[in-house]
């Protein structure tokens, strides 16, 4: 979600007035690759119909 929600900015900006004290954590893990190359790797993924998981991880 953090590389392809379009409202993220938006909703963090929102919680945080609304709830100050709450820490917000994007993710449970670092990611491996940039957000504009899981961008690219979707892209792929719809064009070629191939499995995301198969693309991330560089089996295809």
């Amino acid at each position: 979600m953090t590389a392809l929600c379009p409202f993220l900015k938006k909703y963090k900006k929102i919680i945080k007035e609304k709830y100050p004290n709450v820490k917000l954590i994007e993710g449970t893990h670092e990611t491996s690759i940039t957000e504009s190359e899981f961008r690219e790797k979707v892209n792929c993924a719809f064009k070629t119909g191939k499995q995301m998981a198969d693309i991330i991880v560089g089996k295809i």
